[in-house]
């Protein structure tokens, strides 16, 4: 009937949006944008992986042209039990038909929050899916661009070291923690939280 509104919609999984109402015309319609020029690219080459600060100790760094939970991919042992912020950098050259154009970066899995720079301009910070930010107009430059990622995990890998060496850090008064059992809570068992960019990492441009 004539009192029914369809409302035509894309979203990625995870995504949401606000749809607000009125009860009277206002003004002309928003136009959809027309993106005839989309183009996509995974961002391939060597990642650069630095441990910037957090706890029980700061792990090496390391090279990897495959990204996945670094506490798969750091030889150093620490790396499973680290908690806190990680800067992936890769140095790529866009499509001709990206450069100077507005787009986003599409991050792909990521455990737990990142932050994206982009030839020194950050892009924004993302931390729920759809994991990505918006690239604005010029930023995509020719030659070298210098993609930075600044992921922060979670603390559990931190909690399972301190839990396995017997560090106390149950610091609450008249409080309990147990596990669903009601028995002592103890992360000990545990096994490493993925951490950090486990997937491709797509350029969009439009």
């Amino acid at each position: 009937g004539q009192d029914k509104i369809k409302i035509p919609l894309n979203l990625p999984a995870g995504e949401s949006i606000f749809i607000e109402t009125f009860d009277k015309k206002r003004g002309n319609p928003i136009q959809p944008e027309i993106r005839n020029q989309k183009s996509e690219i995974v961002l391939r080459g060597l990642w650069q992986v630095n441990f910037l600060k957090g706890e029980p100790s700061i792990p090496q760094g390391f090279k990897t042209e495959k990204l996945d939970s670094w506490t798969k991919l750091s030889a150093d042992t620490m790396a499973q039990y680290f908690s806190g912020t990680a800067c992936y950098t890769l140095n790529f050259n866009a499509l001709d038909n990206q450069i100077g154009k507005t787009g986003w970066l599409e991050l792909g899995d990521v455990r737990e929050s990142a932050v994206v720079k982009l030839n020194g301009k950050v892009l924004g910070t993302t931390w729920s899916l759809p994991y990505r930010v918006p690239i604005t107009e010029g930023v995509i430059q020719k030659g070298n661009n210098k993609l930075e990622i600044e992921v922060t995990n979670l603390s559990a890998n931190r909690i399972r070291y301190m839990d396995i060496k017997a560090i106390p850090w149950r610091k609450f008064y008249d409080i309990n923690i147990v596990d669903i059992n009601y028995r002592p809570f103890d992360a000990s068992g545990w096994l490493p939280v993925a951490s950090g960019l486990l997937g491709d990492v797509r350029l969009i441009t439009f």
